[in-house]
C-alpha cells in the first residue's frame, strides 16, 4: 500500500471524527476550478457606506459568558485616542457561482481567512473548498480568482499577493492569479497519527520567500515559497506549534513560544538552520499537553506575541495569552474566544473571529459579528469576517486609527 494510499483510509476513519465535531467531510480533490461562468461579478447583499449605528455591544446575552480580566498590571501600551467604532459596509455571498454539487460537503462556515499585504488578495476556507479572492476598493466588486476541493483548514496568503498556502493532511502552495500548484511539499509518512495530520500549518515570510509552520507532529519546517523545497527544521518544544516570522523574515517565534533566529542570508534560499534566541519561560498552558489548534502572532512593533490554541473544529474553545517577544515572559491572559487572534495594524486592537478587543482596557468584549466564523484586520484597520452562513462581511473602522 503507498503512503497516499494508507493516508486516505487514515483520513475516511478520520472524516467521522470530524463530522462528530461538527466538520464537513474530508474531500479528496485539490484540483483548482476556475469560476463557472456567471461568477465573475459577484452580487452584493447589501452595502452601504456609513451606517447609522454602531453594532458594538457587550455580549451579555445567555451562552456569550465573557471570561473576567486578570487583575494583574497590565503591560505598558502606546497612547490611545478614541474607542474604535468598526460598522457594517459591505456583505457578499462566499460562494456564488458554485453548482448544488460543489457545494456538497462544505459545512457552511468560512473557517479561516488571510489576507495579503495589501489588502487586495483574501484567501478562505470554508470545510472543504480553499479559495481566493480579489478585494478591491469597494467591497462589494470582490469577486473570486478561483477556489479548489481540498482540505487546508489553515490558510496564508503571501504578503506580495502572488501565492496561498493551505494545509491539512496535504500542504499546498498555489499561484493566486489561477489556482495552479507551485513546486510539491513532502508528503506525510505511512504510519501518521491522525492528531498529527490536523495540526499543520503554514505562514508566510513578510518577504514573501519563505513559508513554514508545523510539521506533523515533528516540530515546524521552513520551506522554500518558490518550489515548496525544506530549507530548515525547527526543534521546538511543542509537538504541533504555530510560527509567525519577524519583520524582517530574520527570526522566527513559535507558539510554545519560543525565538529562533534564522542562520541565512537575507533572501538565499539554501538550507540554513534556527538557533534559539530564547526558550520558554513560562510555557503557552496548553504546549505539549492538549492537542489544539495553535496560534501565535506578532505585533506590528515586534514586541509582543499573542499565542492562542483552540479545541474543536467549528465550536472553538479557545485560550489565548499575550507574551514579550523580547524575553518570552507572559503578559497577561486576554478573553477572547476565537480562533486566530491577530494584531491591528497600529497593534492596539486584537480580533478573534467577531470579538474585538483593546489591549489595556479595562472592561469586557466588544462584539463585531455574532454570526462570525473567523476573521482578519486588513490594512487600512478595516475589518473582514467570515460567517458561520457562508458570508462574508466587512466592517470599516472609522476612527483615525489608520
Amino acid at each position: 500500500m503507498t503512503e497516499r494510499a494508507g493516508l486516505g483510509r487514515a483520513r475516511t476513519s478520520f472524516a467521522f471524527m470530524l463530522l462528530a465535531l461538527g466538520c464537513g467531510r474530508v474531500a479528496e480533490d485539490s484540483t483548482p476550478v476556475p469560476p463557472l461562468a456567471g461568477a465573475d461579478a459577484i452580487p452584493s447583499v447589501s452595502s452601504a457606506a456609513y451606517p447609522p449605528e454602531n453594532p458594538s455591544v457587550t455580549p451579555t446575552s445567555p451562552g456569550m459568558v465573557v471570561p473576567p480580566m486578570m487583575t494583574a498590571p497590565q503591560p505598558d501600551m502606546p497612547p490611545r485616542s478614541t474607542k474604535p467604532y468598526w460598522s457594517l459596509c459591505g456583505e457578499i455571498p462566499a460562494r456564488a457561482g458554485m453548482t448544488v454539487d460543489e457545494l456538497d460537503g462544505a459545512s457552511g462556515d468560512i473557517m479561516t481567512l488571510a489576507l495579503s499585504g495589501n489588502g487586495s488578495t483574501l484567501g478562505m476556507y470554508d470545510g472543504r473548498t480553499a479559495m481566493a479572492w480579489h478585494i478591491p476598493a469597494n467591497f462589494s466588486d470582490s469577486k473570486t480568482l478561483w477556489y479548489a476541493r481540498t482540505d487546508a483548514f489553515q490558510i496564508d496568503v503571501s504578503p506580495d499577493g502572488t501565492k496561498v498556502a493551505g494545509s491539512w493532511d496535504y500542504r499546498h502552495l498555489w499561484d493566486t492569479r489561477n489556482g495552479s500548484e507551485i513546486g510539491s511539499f513532502p508528503v506525510p509518512p505511512g504510519n501518521i497519527s491522525q492528531l498529527d495530520v490536523l495540526y499543520t500549518q503554514l505562514r508566510f515570510s513578510p518577504d514573501s520567500t519563505l513559508v513554514g509552520g508545523s510539521d506533523y507532529g515533528k516540530g515546524a519546517s521552513i520551506f522554500s515559497a518558490a518550489d515548496a523545497s525544506p530549507l530548515c527544521r525547527i526543534e521546538s518544544g511543542d509537538r504541533w506549534p504555530a510560527i509567525v516570522f519577524s519583520k524582517d523574515s530574520q527570526e522566527v517565534f513559535t507558539s510554545t513560544p519560543e525565538r529562533f533566529r534564522l542562520n541565512r542570508k537575507t533572501g538565499s534560499l539554501e538550507p540554513f538552520a534556527a538557533l534559539p534566541v530564547w526558550k520558554p519561560q513560562e510555557p503557552f498552558p496548553d504546549a505539549k499537553q492538549l492537542p489544539a489548534f495553535r496560534w501565535v502572532d506578532l505585533s506590528p512593533d515586534g514586541q509582543s506575541l499573542i499565542v492562542s490554541g483552540c479545541v474543536g473544529l467549528r465550536q472553538f474553545g479557545c485560550t489565548t495569552w499575550l507574551y514579550s517577544a523580547s524575553d518570552g515572559k507572559k503578559l497577561m491572559e486576554l478573553p477572547l474566544r476565537g480562533h486566530n487572534p491577530r494584531f491591528s495594524p497600529n497593534g492596539d486592537v486584537v480580533v478573534a473571529d467577531g470579538e474585538l478587543f483593546r489591549l489595556g482596557a479595562v472592561g469586557p468584549l466588544t462584539l463585531l459579528d455574532a454570526q462570525a466564523s473567523a476573521s482578519v484586520f486588513t490594512p487600512e484597520g478595516d475589518v473582514i469576517v467570515g460567517r458561520t452562513g457562508g458570508s462574508l462581511a466587512k466592517y470599516c473602522n472609522y476612527e483615525l486609527i489608520r
